[in-house]
Protein backbone atom coordinates (compact mmCIF):
# COMPACT_ATOMS: atom_id res chain seq x y z
CA UNK A 1 0.00 0.00 0.00
CA UNK A 2 2.74 2.00 0.88
CA UNK A 3 4.57 1.74 -2.39
CA UNK A 4 1.19 2.95 -4.40
CA UNK A 5 0.95 5.83 -2.73
CA UNK A 6 4.48 6.29 -3.03
CA UNK A 7 4.03 6.02 -6.86
CA UNK A 8 1.24 7.95 -7.02
CA UNK A 9 2.90 10.85 -5.38
CA UNK A 10 5.79 10.87 -7.74
CA UNK A 11 2.97 10.46 -10.60
CA UNK A 12 1.35 13.61 -9.35
CA UNK A 13 4.84 15.53 -9.05
CA UNK A 14 6.15 14.48 -12.13
CA UNK A 15 3.15 15.77 -14.07
CA UNK A 16 2.83 19.09 -12.46
CA UNK A 17 6.45 19.83 -13.03
CA UNK A 18 5.76 18.85 -16.80
CA UNK A 19 2.85 21.30 -16.38
CA UNK A 20 4.75 24.04 -15.11
CA UNK A 21 7.84 23.57 -18.02
CA UNK A 22 5.30 23.79 -20.08
CA UNK A 23 3.57 26.70 -18.62
CA UNK A 24 7.12 28.37 -18.18
CA UNK A 25 8.00 27.69 -22.16
CA UNK A 26 4.44 28.62 -23.33
CA UNK A 27 5.11 31.99 -21.55
CA UNK A 28 8.28 32.27 -22.91
CA UNK A 29 7.78 31.55 -26.21
CA UNK A 30 4.70 34.67 -26.02
CA UNK A 31 7.02 37.27 -25.04
CA UNK A 32 9.59 36.55 -27.46
CA UNK A 33 6.71 36.57 -30.52
CA UNK A 34 5.61 39.92 -28.94
CA UNK A 35 9.27 41.31 -28.74
CA UNK A 36 9.71 40.51 -32.12
CA UNK A 37 6.30 41.86 -32.95
CA UNK A 38 6.79 45.14 -31.45
CA UNK A 39 10.50 45.32 -33.53
CA UNK A 40 8.35 44.51 -36.42
CA UNK A 41 5.70 47.54 -36.09
CA UNK A 42 8.89 49.68 -35.30
CA UNK A 43 10.59 48.88 -38.56
CA UNK A 44 7.29 48.93 -40.66
CA UNK A 45 6.37 53.01 -38.99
Amino acid sequence: MKKFLFALLAVILFATTAQAAQSVRIAHLQSLKRKSDTKLKFLTR
